[in-house]
């Protein structure tokens, strides 16, 4: 992704190159949905599949009922646009304001937020606010490992040095001894005559 540089400020230029999803790190979320069709409003579930780079999504992808029904048309158009306005450079909680929610014909709760699903775009959104989250918690993580191996390799060379001191000594009263033996005046025989 093409960068500017402003002094200490990096920010990234707009509008994205766009990739295909194999290209961005994803992930996908189960989301439970109820959708109106006909007389009754019936819950089924919805693949909610979210890409970014460097901890922004950038794409949006959608499963729900059956390929060519009016709701999976419906879910694929929102998305869609979702896609549009997050890669074109609109700001993520901009975008999320619009979608989250909005009420369909029946809500669900959601487990997996600990929250309800008022609808198809309420839906989208909270997976997108989702993926976010686990991003900057993938982002912490990746820190603290970091943070953890730098202190591991540090205490490690600190063994290192001591290990290397504890032989210097070591060497050095071995050496004190042999020396010692060397220099040891030897006892003169008196010569008996």
């Amino acid at each position: 992704m093409p960068e500017v540089r402003a002094g200490a400020l990096t920010m990234l230029t707009f509008p994205y190159d766009r990739r295909t999803e194999e290209d961005l790190p994803s992930r996908t979320f189960k989301i439970p949905v109820v959708i109106s069709t006909g007389m009754e409003p019936r819950l089924t579930s919805m693949y909610v599949t979210v890409g970014g780079l460097e901890g922004r999504p950038l794409e949006v992808f959608t499963s729900i009922g059956k390929v060519g029904s009016d709701e999976s048309l419906l879910a694929d158009c929102v998305s869609r646009l979702v896609s549009g306005w997050l890669q074109d450079g609109a700001d993520p909680p901009r975008v999320l304001k619009h979608l989250l929610g909005m009420k369909g014909a029946g809500s669900v709760r959601w487990k997996a937020v600990d929250g309800f699903i008022l609808s198809v775009p309420d839906a989208i959104g909270k997976a997108v606010l989702r993926w976010v989250a686990a991003e900057e918690e993938a982002k912490a993580k990746a820190k603290e490992e970091a943070k953890l191996a730098k202190s591991k390799a540090k205490a490690e060379a600190e063994a290192e040095v001591a290990a290397d001191k504890a032989w210097d000594a070591k060497l050095k009263a071995e050496t004190a001894k042999v020396i010692k033996k060397v220099r040891k005046p030897r006892k003169s025989r008196k010569k008996t005559t």
